[in-house]
């Protein structure tokens, strides 16, 4: 199937029914560029809230220990997970990271029954790309944050970025 963006309406709707643990989860996943699996390994020492990101990612070389940024309106639920002493953002049982079958059997085909959408996990990467292309961050910046290697000898090499200039930027998408 194609992959599809989440609609203006169904952030909103997300961002609306914060309480619900299926509508976190989405929002942290569409808001980091993070995929499933990913999300399913970020572990809560990698999490560094009171300067708003985490590390994480794990798919290919320019995706692993990645920066990557946290939404403030987010980060209140964060903390409680944080502060339930987890081991892993997203838990099955108390320090037992759920497996991608029985998040997208348990918890991502329930929730898209739930709120009537039809997205498979990976939109929420593709919404991600959308929304900072949408914003106009800076495609090195972009690349960075969803993991993707940078291939132009510019970009690769010569052109550096610090954690404070990714988080500065990514902070146009929280207006």
């Amino acid at each position: 199937t194609k992959s599809t963006t989440f609609s203006n309406y169904e952030l909103k709707m997300l961002s609306d029914n914060l309480k619900d643990p299926a509508c976190q989860y989405i929002l942290i996943m569409i808001d980091s560029g993070l995929r499933v699996d990913e999300y399913l390994n970020i572990e809560i020492e990698n999490i560094h809230l009171s300067e708003s990101y985490m590390i994480g990612g794990n798919k290919t070389d320019a995706g692993k220990k990645r920066i990557i940024p946290i939404f403030e309106e987010l980060q209140p639920i964060i903390a409680e997970r944080i502060n339930a002493n987890s081991k892993y953002l997203c838990e099955k049982n108390k320090n037992k990271k759920i497996p991608y079958h029985s998040f997208r059997k348990t918890m991502w085909d329930k929730a898209m029954e739930k709120y009537k959408m039809n997205h498979l996990p990976h939109d929420t990467k593709h919404t991600a790309a959308s929304l900072m292309d949408n914003q106009n961050i800076k495609p090195i910046i972009k690349k960075l944050i969803l993991g993707h290697s940078l291939k132009d000898l510019t970009e690769r090499v010569y052109t550096h970025k610090d954690k404070d200039e990714i988080l500065r930027e990514y902070k146009k998408l929280n207006k």
